[in-house]
C-alpha cells in the first residue's frame, strides 16, 4: 500500500477520534473552563478549544507568551444571535453545520467577527455554489465588504459574463461607484458591443446620479475615474467623446482605459 495513501488513512481517522473525543466533551460538560454569555444564554467551552479556532479568542484568553489571562472564565458578547453562535460553537467541536439560505449571512457575518477561517470558508464554499441571477449582486457586495476576494471574484465574474442580462437590473443599477467598475473593468465582461457597455454606464448615471457621482468620495479621489465620469457625463448632455487615438497609439489607450475601469483584488 502507498504510504502517503497509509498516513493519510491514520490522519483521517485521528482526527474522527479527536472529533468525537470533543463532542462528546461539549455534550458532557467536561472540563469545560469558559463560559461565552449571549444575554441570558449562556454557552459552556473550552477556551483552549476556542484559542485554537480563532485568533480573536486566542487573543482573549492567553498572553503572548502563552499564559492566560485573568478573569476570562465568563466572556459577554454583544451585538451576536445566540443561535447562530450555538451553531458555530458546535461546529467547533463537531465539524457539522446545518447551513441554508436563510442563516448562512448571518453565520459569516459572526465567523467574521470572531475570526474563525473554519466557518467562513464553509460559508464561503455554500455561498459560491449558491450564486445566482436574483442574488449575484448582494454575493458580491458581501465579498467586497467582508474583504473575501474568493467570493467577490467568483460572483463579479457570474455577473460579467451575464452582463447582457443583469445591466438593466434594479440592483446592478444601486452599485456603488467602486463596485461598478469593478464589474465592467474586469476583462471576463461578456458582450457583444462595446455599446452595451456604454449604455449601462448611461443608465447607471441616471439612476440617482447627482449623488452617486457628484458626492461619492471614491471617485472624488480618483483622477483617472473622475476623467472617465466627464466623459459619461458630457455625453449624456449630447457632447460627443473625442475622437480616439490613431492605430499605433490604440494599445497603450486602451490599456489606460482598462486601468480606470479596473479594481485589483
Amino acid at each position: 500500500m502507498d504510504p502517503n495513501a497509509i498516513k493519510e488513512e491514520l490522519r483521517l481517522f485521528q482526527s474522527t477520534l479527536l472529533q468525537d473525543g470533543l463532542k462528546e466533551l461539549l455534550n458532557e460538560n467536561k472540563f469545560v473552563d469558559c463560559t461565552l454569555k449571549v444575554g441570558d444564554r449562556c454557552f459552556p467551552c473550552h477556551r483552549l478549544i476556542m484559542a485554537a479556532c480563532s485568533p480573536y479568542f486566542r487573543e482573549l484568553f492567553f498572553t503572548e507568551d502563552g499564559k492566560e489571562v485573568e478573569n476570562t472564565k465568563e466572556v459577554v458578547l454583544d451585538d451576536v444571535n445566540p443561535n447562530i453562535l450555538d451553531m458555530i460553537i458546535r461546529y467547533l467541536y463537531s465539524a457539522e453545520i446545518d447551513l441554508t439560505d436563510d442563516n448562512v449571512q448571518d453565520i459569516i457575518a459572526v465567523a467574521n467577527r470572531f475570526q474563525i477561517p473554519s466557518v467562513f470558508t464553509a460559508c464561503v464554499n455554500y455561498l459560491q455554489k449558491k450564486i445566482s441571477l436574483p442574488n449575484c449582486m448582494a454575493i458580491f457586495r458581501m465579498g467586497l465588504v467582508l474583504s473575501c476576494p474568493r467570493l467577490a471574484i467568483a460572483a463579479r465574474n457570474f455577473i460579467a459574463d451575464r452582463f447582457e442580462f443583469l445591466h438593466k437590473d434594479e440592483e446592478f443599477l444601486k452599485l456603488a461607484p467602486h463596485e461598478l467598475f469593478a464589474v465592467i473593468g474586469g476583462d471576463s465582461l461578456n458582450v457583444e458591443k462595446e455599446e452595451m457597455v456604454f449604455e449601462a454606464l448611461m443608465s447607471w448615471v441616471r439612476h440617482d446620479r447627482d449623488k452617486k457621482v457628484e458626492t461619492d468620495e471614491i471617485i472624488k479621489a480618483d483622477p483617472e475615474l473622475q476623467k472617465t465620469i466627464q466623459i459619461i457625463k458630457d455625453a449624456f448632455k449630447g457632447k460627443l467623446p473625442e475622437k480616439p487615438p490613431k492605430k499605433g497609439e490604440e494599445g497603450a489607450e486602451e490599456q489606460r482605459k482598462r486601468k480606470a475601469f479596473s479594481l485589483d483584488f
